[in-house]
């Protein structure tokens, strides 16, 4: 098995009546929690967001615990707002064979989760921690992206709830305003036409545009939502048209993953092909990137009432 089969020991949660019960689990196991079944989507509910999924680099799991933490500020969910209740991953690029590193990793992890708000631990069906088990050499800081991607989207990720669409988010991507599992919701869910992938275009300061190439201004960033449903096809795509169109390209281990994305879409020898697939892949502006430029959080949240995340940059 490519990726661990862990769980985030020592907080998940049921419902009981209108109330959520905080459980504490001592005993460390490999097998996986059974998280509350309030809320859960259901086998055939194939447009509802199933997963926040959080990569990150080992040696990031700082950044890891700040995110939690801002998860107290702004709420990912509200009283009645009748929004999914997803599964949060965390996904580390680690090997499982680094037991003390896993060791502490999981437990700063658990301890971040723990320290939540009962009303915040409620947003979510249950916590759970996976492992790339990337080699040193594939930790290369594309390549490891691209490779991390790949896991998940192949289906060499296990998660203890069916996945369906999926919002991927690093660490650089903050929520700037509350309730924003069910802003999530409201892009992913019928009357929405199904999608492969949901995201944002570059939309941080003009001085940066006359200085970016194309592709990084046009592409889609890769913290997007993604349609990991097994009957919708992108799994398909993505193994017998994306790889193999990027295995044939030089040095594409320099390359972020969503430039892969865009360069195929974009290609005009791939026409054929691409003109079927180009809607399933859709800009929004419930996120919007903007790294390597500033951004002012009041500003956005007045100017922007659709957007909940912003990727990148620096707040001020």
């Amino acid at each position: 098995m490519n990726v661990s089969r862990r769980v985030l020991n020592g907080v998940f949660f049921s419902s009981l009546a209108m109330n959520l019960l905080l459980l504490v689990k001592h005993r460390r196991t490999k097998h996986f929690v059974s998280p509350s079944t309030q809320n859960i989507p259901e086998e055939g509910e194939r447009q509802e967001l199933s997963h926040i999924v959080i990569p990150f680099h080992w040696k990031d799991v700082g950044e890891v615990e700040k995110t939690i933490r801002s998860w107290g500020e702004t709420r990912p969910c509200f009283p009645g707002d009748g929004a999914p209740r997803p599964s949060v991953l965390f996904y580390s690029s680690d090997d499982i064979r680094r037991t003390d590193r896993i060791e502490d990793m999981e437990g700063r992890i658990n301890a971040a989760v723990s320290a939540l708000p009962v009303s915040v631990l409620g947003c979510f069906c249950g916590f759970e921690i996976r492992h790339a088990n990337l080699t040193q050499r594939h930790e290369i800081y594309y390549e490891g992206k691209r490779l991390m991607l790949e896991k998940l989207i192949k289906g060499k990720t296990e998660s203890s709830v069916p996945f369906r669409y999926v919002f991927y988010m690093d660490t650089a991507t903050v929520a700037i305003r509350g309730g924003w599992i069910a802003a999530l919701s409201e892009k992913i869910k019928h009357p929405n036409e199904p999608f492969w992938m949901k995201g944002s275009s570059y939309r941080g300061s003009d001085k940066n545009v006359m200085l970016m190439k194309e592709t990084a201004l046009q592409k889609m960033n890769g913290n997007a939502i993604y349609n990991l449903s097994a009957e919708d096809g992108f799994k398909a795509f993505f193994e017998r048209m994306l790889k193999p169109y990027v295995l044939r390209r030089e040095q594409s281990n320099r390359r972020d993953f969503d430039s892969d994305f865009y360069d195929f879409l974009h290609d005009l020898e791939q026409l054929k092909k691409t003109r079927k697939i180009m809607h399933k892949f859709v800009y929004t502006e419930l996120i919007q990137d903007h790294s390597r430029s500033s951004y002012r959080v009041g500003n956005m949240l007045e100017k922007y009432p659709e957007t909940y995340f912003v990727h990148g940059g620096y707040p001020r």
